[in-house]
């Protein structure tokens, strides 16, 4: 081989090499971003199932609340139509 064929072969390969090691170092990067996004994820699920929870809890306590406004109202109807009826 001639000496330009071994100096263009060498420098391909350094290419190369420099190539793999942006490549590593990427794929580190991008590994990390992964596992934070992940966790961020996580969490944010967890305060979404809080939240759903929370929030039937609040709905059964306004039906309750609701009901029971309703059974307060019907008697005080009854209260006042059997007066004027009486």
């Amino acid at each position: 081989m001639t000496e330009d064929r071994l100096d263009r072969i060498e420098r391909i390969l350094e290419t190369a090499v420099t190539l793999c090691q942006q490549n590593r170092e990427d794929i580190a990067r991008l590994t990390q971003e992964t596992r934070n996004t992940n966790s961020r994820l996580d969490r944010l699920s967890e305060r979404l199932e809080s939240y759903t929870a929370q929030t039937r809890f609040d709905r059964e306590d306004f039906q309750n609340e609701m009901r029971g406004i309703r059974t307060e109202v019907t008697r005080i109807a009854e209260f006042l139509f059997g007066q004027q009826q009486g």
